[in-house]
């Protein structure tokens, strides 16, 4: 194979580790990592199907397709990034000097995502009332078992493959238990509104419509409602789950009683980015490590 051409993307290397850390997104297949400067990925879209790696060179950040047009190909890797999520606004909000000056510095407050709305809403159902290892071997195993190979990756699969399947099997394939029904329920509205889930329609509505959907969907709560709602630049004001309640706990010292009072009283006068600024001031320690762990998540 001949030297495979790449473009550049308008960042550099410091935010692209910064996007691959956001969160444990990376360490679900179809994206593969060395958790700091390139991240391979592939996808499978109505529209059609790629396969790019993105690579951190020196200050650069270049995409190189491996299979599939470039204009779709690129349009995507923007997509994945977050790269229009305006991130100004928030080094505004938040300052770039004082407490918070290591975000901008940084390049903190994108997220990384997934091709689709329909795949990042499969990986959240996925990590309800589970253990992060658990969350990645269920993930993993759909893409290996149901995901089309395109060039040399293989991409998650179609909501069509898994609206094929029924609840049971579902279930002994991916040891998914209670959530199968939830998987194949979203996977045939995503066949029914591809414009919905499999498309960036969604980028324009605004927050509460955006939240109204989600929360129609089942298996999808109050909680992870709002985490996928940060994903797509969105707050809906916080939510505490057993992560967040550790975590500011051992930052400071709060509890189950305290806790909201706590984060409206730090995190409040920053809307529309208080969620965001939370979150990142509890996962701060993940961008520091040469590597993290699943049991970090």
């Amino acid at each position: 194979m001949g030297k495979i051409a790449a473009d550049r993307l308008p960042i550099l290397a410091p935010e692209l580790k910064a996007i691959i850390r956001s969160h444990g997104w990376f360490q679900l297949r179809p994206y593969g990592t060395d958790g700091n400067s390139f991240l391979r990925y592939a996808f499978n879209l109505p529209e059609g199907s790629c396969a790019f790696i993105i690579r951190a060179r020196k200050h650069a950040v270049t995409l190189s397709i491996l299979r599939g047009p470039r204009n779709l190909a690129t349009r995507i890797a923007h997509r994945i990034l977050s790269l229009g999520y305006d991130t100004e606004a928030f080094y505004r909000s938040v300052g770039r000097q004082g407490q918070f000056k290591w975000i901008a510095a940084g390049k903190h407050g994108r997220w990384l995502r997934s091709a689709s709305l329909y795949e990042d809403l499969f990986k959240i159902i996925l990590t309800t009332n589970t253990v992060w290892e658990r969350t990645e071997a269920m993930n993993n195993r759909a893409v290996q078992l149901f995901g089309e190979t395109i060039g040399p990756i293989r991409a998650f699969p179609t909501p069509e493959r898994i609206a094929s399947l029924t609840d049971t099997e579902l279930r002994r394939e991916l040891g998914c238990g209670y959530r199968a029904p939830f998987l194949v329920e979203l996977a045939r509205r995503a066949v029914l509104q591809p414009r919905v889930f499999l498309s960036d329609e969604t980028d324009a509505w605004e927050p509460d419509a955006f939240r109204a959907l989600l929360l129609s969907i089942k298996g999808i709560g109050a909680v992870s409602a709002n985490y996928v709602s940060r994903m797509y630049g969105r707050s809906l004001g916080f939510a505490v789950d057993a992560f967040v309640l550790r975590r500011c706990r051992e930052l400071w010292g709060t509890n189950h009683t305290s806790v909201h009072r706590f984060l409206e009283r730090r995190f409040g006068r920053f809307e529309p980015f208080g969620a965001l600024l939370l979150w990142l001031e509890l996962t701060r320690h993940w961008h520091a490590p040469p590597s993290l762990s699943p049991d970090e998540f």
